[in-house]
């Protein structure tokens, strides 16, 4: 018996549609054809009726062969590139952080300035309350601002490397 003319069996059905899955992911066939032909391979009694599906379509290419371009690697450059990308926004973050802190410290000390004057306000007035209480948080703001400032300056240098 001609084997063309043998009976086809589901495995060889399911084989066939994977080569056409394949061949509609290469560009070899639109969707429209692809699902044309898939209803016809389960329908298939015969391997001649499974070889007609497959008969304008070319061998799936090896891996050696194919035209299909693997993407790049990342080399050893743009992963350096992409480390130092990584580092100074973590920089930048924990400089913006500083500052933050440095702002909140200077409004707290602001305040308890505030509030231990505030009895001298009310009893003298703003202008004659203030000559009496130096703006002694100057000091603590002013060097934690220094601080925060050189470390800032410092690290974009670093950074602009």
């Amino acid at each position: 018996m001609d084997s063309e003319r043998m009976r086809a069996g589901d495995s060889d059905r399911e084989k066939v549609v994977e080569r056409l899955r394949t061949a509609m992911s290469e560009g070899r066939l639109s969707l429209a054809e692809y699902d044309e032909r898939v209803a016809e391979a389960y329908k298939a009694q015969t391997y001649a009726d499974l070889n007609e599906l497959l008969v304008d379509l070319p061998a799936p290419a090896s891996a050696e062969r194919s035209q299909l371009v693997p993407p790049p690697s990342p080399s050893e450059r743009d992963r350096q590139i992409d480390r130092r990308h990584r580092d100074r926004r973590k920089h930048k973050h924990s400089i913006a952080n500083a500052w933050k802190g440095w702002a909140g410290f200077a409004v707290f000390l602001t305040g308890i300035w505030f509030l231990s004057s505030w009895s001298d306000i009310q009893e003298k007035g703003w202008s004659e309350a203030m000559d009496d209480h130096n703006f002694w948080p100057m000091w603590p703001i002013a060097g934690i601002g220094l601080i925060v400032l050189m470390r800032t300056i410092s690290g974009s240098r670093r950074h602009d490397d």
